[in-house]
C-alpha cells in the first residue's frame, strides 16, 4: 500500500471493529503536518480524497480545524521553543493551500469553519471547527503553537452559524471541536518556565460561549 491507502485501510478496519455501518462525516482537528511542509499537506490531501471515495463521502462532509504544526509561524514548528517569525498571513500559506485543494474555497480569515448536517433519522447536527492556534503575543518572538482562540473569532462563528443566545438550539444537536484541551487533561502538573502548557488560552471565554450558544458536544 501507499501510505494514504494504509491509512484508509486502518480506519476501515477501525469503524467495522465499532461496528460501524456508515459514517456521516469526518472532523479532522489538526495536526495534519508536523512541520507544516508542503509533502506531508500533499499526503493529507491524498489520504482525504481515498476516505471521500473510500466511504462514499462528499466533501462537505469533512470538517477541518487547523492544530499548531499546521501553521508555521518559524522555520520549525515542530519546536515549541522557537521564537516566532513570521505573521500568521505567511504562517498559514501552505494550509490555505491544502484547505482549497480540498474545499474549492480559500478558508476565512479567522481559520473557522462550519457545518450543518442532517442525519439518515433526521437529527439536524451543526458543527463548529475554531482554530485555537491563534497567537496572543505581548512581546515579539516570546513562543509559537500556545492555544487561543480570540473573541472576534467566537462572534464570526456564532454569526456565521445564526446561532443566537435568545433562542434555544431548535432540537439541534452542537459540536464545537478545536485542537487544543479545553480542560486540563491531567490530573496535576508541575511548574516549568519552559513548558508549554496545552489548555486554551482563553478557555473561561470559550466555556461561557459554550453555555451561551447550548453547544452538547466539544
Amino acid at each position: 500500500f501507499n501510505e494514504h491507502e494504509a491509512t484508509t485501510v486502518v480506519l476501515k478496519k477501525e469503524i467495522a471493529d465499532k461496528e460501524i455501518s456508515d459514517l456521516a462525516g469526518v472532523i479532522v482537528t489538526g495536526d495534519l503536518t508536523w512541520q507544516a511542509k508542503q509533502e506531508e499537506f500533499d499526503m493529507a490531501t491524498k489520504i482525504f480524497k481515498n476516505m471521500k471515495s473510500q466511504f462514499k463521502l462528499d466533501w462537505y462532509d469533512f470538517g477541518i480545524c487547523p492544530g499548531n504544526h499546521d501553521l508555521a509561524f518559524s522555520d520549525d514548528t515542530s519546536l515549541k521553543t522557537t521564537q516566532v517569525k513570521y505573521t500568521l498571513q505567511e504562517a498559514r500559506e501552505k494550509f490555505n493551500n491544502f484547505y482549497k485543494e480540498i474545499f474549492y474555497i480559500q478558508p476565512c480569515n479567522e481559520l473557522c469553519s462550519g457545518r450543518k448536517i442532517l442525519l439518515g433519522n433526521y437529527m439536524p447536527i451543526e458543527i463548529v471547527m475554531l482554530n485555537s492556534s491563534t497567537l496572543q503575543q505581548p512581546k515579539d518572538g516570546i513562543f509559537q503553537g500556545h492555544g487561543f482562540i480570540g473573541e472576534k473569532q467566537l462572534e464570526f462563528a456564532a454569526s456565521n452559524m445564526g446561532w443566537s443566545n435568545m433562542q434555544s438550539n431548535n432540537n439541534s444537536f452542537r459540536i464545537v471541536a478545536l485542537h487544543h484541551h479545553l480542560l486540563p487533561v491531567t490530573y496535576t502538573e508541575e511548574l516549568s518556565t519552559d513548558k508549554i502548557y496545552s489548555v486554551v488560552l482563553d478557555a473561561e471565554a470559550l466555556i461561557r460561549w459554550i453555555i451561551k450558544y447550548h453547544v452538547n458536544l466539544v
